[in-house]
């Protein structure tokens, strides 16, 4: 079966970085009935209103930003000489409660940690968390939020930040929760989430060495106690009776139920978890696949510089043709469908979705590599090119025959740019020489510079596919 290794995995995990995850809009509809919140993040303003085809009738207002500053300056406890501003603190609506988060963390240092002259993990997160506090980082206008018509999450990266806000009935919007979202962000593996890290090891169809791979890298992340959160990059989104946070920068999800009149974190993952694993629950493409692309279009892949089609190959392709952000390590793509989030790991070649259920939180859904899916419609897109190409040369030919100058070189200007390859063919031919004379010189020089960029690029996929195979090859010894 064609799949992403474990170790490829674990690799790309070790190269994140914090990309901007797709961007949520700051006009939040809210399912039917035309309810919107509308949220200005310069001026710190929120509206929610309700649109028909002839009024838009405003439900309420509030402004956030002015919440957000008495918050920060109201001091809610000073002890062991720690000031803690009242956003931190959080408010009696929202649970868990701070100190009961820190506390989900182990306060005996493994025994890791004690031979490494470390304090326990909790220890780590008071110390981590003092020292986020001291120097809380400034409001930069980025909000992230979500509304569901009634109640409405408003998520503040730069300060680690959650306020929710709820429709009163009376022409205004009241702050009803708010806290800071910081501790979960060094919970390591997964919290009130299935299936259990350790759990998804166990019931994936590994091979001993994968599995060894894997415990170890779980076991790494237990034993490391809590490293520095990085600037949270925000996405979120509604779900039934609640709302779900992703942040991309730190590869958390979790998610938050209303109860009553108070909002309570119900789950937490670690996405970086979820993505070591090569797939679950889901039926990828196998190696039969790749075998009956090779056996229908043999020639035609020899064509392109295939020699060999398979995973590593396939993986080598789509790597070497991605461009922009998605490129880099840590992009993403997410949306909600009902109460599934599908998140998008571009760079990873991989498709993770979680689901949500009202008192049960966030579980994992499946992990799907979509690298095989991705590079066999890229090949089969290279050989249309190379076909429309064959078409558009043999037509610039029968131009030139009628002496048709300018059907002929708009042909073979296209022939070229999908196959530079044809300009040694072209070459050969007196008739589309003599016919396009003016034009020809920067033609075949334009074509002969784009052959040598291709081949180049080939020979790059195909060395980091030897290098793969190689690898495999001496892991199973």
């Amino acid at each position: 079966m064609i799949r992403t290794t474990v170790s490829r995995c674990l690799l790309a995990l070790s190269t994140l970085v914090a990309l901007p995850a797709l961007e949520t809009p700051m006009i939040l509809p809210a399912g039917g009935g035309g309810n919107a919140g509308i949220i200005d993040p310069g001026l710190g303003t929120i509206t929610t209103v309700e649109f028909s085809e002839k009024l838009s009738l405003r439900k309420g207002y509030a402004n956030w930003l002015f919440d957000l500053d008495q918050l920060e300056r109201r001091i809610q406890l000073e002890q062991n000489g720690e000031t803690w501003s009242a956003l931190r603190w959080g408010s009696t609506t929202m649970k868990p409660s701070l100190e009961e988060v820190t506390r989900l963390f182990p306060a005996t240092p493994t025994k890791k940690q004690t031979e490494a002259g470390q304090k326990s993990t909790q220890a780590q997160v008071r110390e981590a968390e003092q020292a986020y506090w001291e120097k809380p980082e400034k409001y930069d206008g980025v909000v992230r939020g979500a509304y569901n018509g009634q109640e409405l999450m408003l998520v503040l990266p730069s300060k680690r930040a959650v306020m929710f806000y709820r429709n009163t009935g009376k022409d205004t919007v009241e702050l009803a929760a708010w806290g800071t979202y910081s501790p979960l962000l060094y919970i390591q593996t997964a919290w009130k989430s299935l299936p259990d890290p350790n759990q998804l090891v166990k019931g994936l169809p590994l091979t001993d060495d994968e599995k060894k791979a894997l415990d170890g890298a779980l076991a790494a992340r237990e034993d490391g106690g809590a490293p520095a959160a990085a600037k949270s990059d925000v996405w979120c989104s509604t779900v039934t009776g609640g709302f779900v946070v992703v942040d991309s920068a730190n590869q958390k999800i979790w998610s938050y139920e209303v109860k009553g009149q108070g909002f309570e974190v119900t789950s937490v993952r670690s996405m970086a978890v979820d993505l070591m694993a090569p797939g679950y629950q889901t039926a990828p493409l196998d190696q039969a696949s790749a075998d009956a692309l090779s056996k229908s279009y043999g020639k035609d892949l020899a064509g392109l510089g295939i020699d060999k089609l398979d995973a590593p190959y396939i993986e080598a392709l789509v790597a070497a043709n991605r461009v922009g952000d998605t490129a880099k390590a840590g992009a993403i793509h997410a949306n909600s469908v009902k109460d599934t989030i599908v998140i998008n790991f571009t760079a990873q070649n991989k498709l993770v979705s979680y689901t949500y259920r009202s008192g049960a939180g966030l579980s994992l859904s499946s992990v799907r590599d979509t690298g095989v899916d991705q590079g066999l419609l890229m090949i089969v897109r290279m050989m249309n090119e190379k076909g429309l190409a064959r078409q558009a040369f043999t037509e610039a030919g029968k131009n030139a025959s009628k002496h048709d100058t300018v059907a002929c070189l708009r042909n073979l200007t296209y022939a070229l740019g999908l196959d530079p390859t044809l300009h040694a063919e072209a070459e050969k031919s007196s008739s589309l020489k003599n016919e396009l004379k003016a034009d020809w010189d920067r033609l075949m020089a334009d074509a002969a510079k784009a052959e040598e960029a291709l081949l180049k690029k080939r020979d790059s996929i195909k060395a980091a596919a030897d290098a793969e195979r190689e690898r495999l090859k001496n892991r199973k010894k």
